[in-house]
């Protein structure tokens, strides 16, 4: 049985509280499980350069572009999963198509377990090329 997940807020503040609130709409609109935002919203308040993009985001809707891992910030992700997202298309996983909320969830989501974890991400970033090949989706269905 698996451990529920206890989200972390600080209550007193407004901002925080207003970027968790953001964070439920984009996993409910993207149809993602409360397990997964929840260990979103607990990785990106403890990293301080992930949740300053993300509230950028919150509040401008444009993309800050100050937190990098090597040079690789949160726009380099989006293009990487455009790429995973048209072969979603390709093969007709209909959760994908035109949901921007997804897109930009994971790509956070992405961004903020790179900090954690950065060698997987970035040697699939400069592995994967734009190009259809067979088996290049395997490890990330």
């Amino acid at each position: 049985m698996s451990e529920k997940c206890v989200i972390t807020l600080d209550q007193t503040d407004e901002l925080q509280k207003k970027a968790f609130t953001f964070a439920y709409e984009l996993a409910k609109n993207a149809e993602l499980s409360n397990e997964t935002l929840c260990d979103f919203w607990n990785k990106l308040v403890v990293n301080k350069e992930v949740y300053e993009e993300f509230v950028y985001f919150m509040e401008h809707g444009d993309y800050l572009c100050k937190a990098n891992i090597e040079h690789v910030n949160v726009i380099d992700i989006i293009i990487w999963q455009m790429d995973h997202f048209k072969a979603q298309l390709d093969q007709d996983k209909t959760k994908a198509k035109q949901n921007g909320d997804y897109m930009v969830f994971m790509a956070f989501y992405t961004f903020v377990k790179m900090y954690e974890n950065p060698e997987p991400i970035l040697e699939s970033l400069s592995r994967d090329t734009g190009s259809d090949y067979l088996d290049k989706y395997q490890a990330w269905s």
